[in-house]
């Protein structure tokens, strides 16, 4: 009887058989906690990209607006929206004039002075789409950018 309560007896421990199991149990939860997080990543990273892409369209119409309000004739030519000022300096009149337009994924608008070319700058850059359509005194203005269009209107001089 000794014999068989002796090989009876409990073991402590752990045994190979059950530590694997442990492991394998805590790697399916890792590598599924792993992908949750990795999936969370990439979403964050699009929508910073939308929301970069809308913050900088709307820098772009806040700038387009500020212009247009600056000037006394606004017209649309060529693919370009012209705006024109006319301002008094020392009792001459100057001439300046700003020409916004698309072209190579950018939108850009060019300076001169009294028809004299100054330069140029970048609005916005990597856009896939601009259009303006000028009726009566509304000019509408859409900007397409990595799939999302933004439309506004704007109430110009038209002379």
């Amino acid at each position: 009887m000794q014999s068989v309560q002796g090989q009876l007896s409990i073991k402590k421990g752990i045994t190979l058989i059950e530590l694997l199991a442990a492991m394998s149990i805590i790697i399916m939860l890792l590598a599924a906690e792993l992908s949750v997080f990795s999936w969370l990543i990439k979403n964050r990273k699009e929508n910073s990209v939308a929301i970069r892409n809308n913050f900088y369209c709307k820098e772009a119409f806040m700038y387009m607006e500020e212009q247009l309000s600056k000037a006394q004739k606004v017209r649309t030519i060529n693919n370009q929206i012209e705006l024109t000022r006319i301002v008094n300096e020392n009792g001459v009149n100057i001439t300046y004039t700003e020409s916004i337009y698309f072209y190579n994924e950018n939108l850009i608008i060019r300076y001169y002075r009294n028809g004299e070319y100054k330069g140029q700058n970048n609005i916005l850059t990597k856009i896939n789409m601009f259009s303006f359509k000028l009726i009566s005194r509304v000019l509408y203005i859409s900007i397409g950018k990595n799939g999302q269009e933004l439309e506004r209107c704007f109430v110009v001089r038209v002379l």
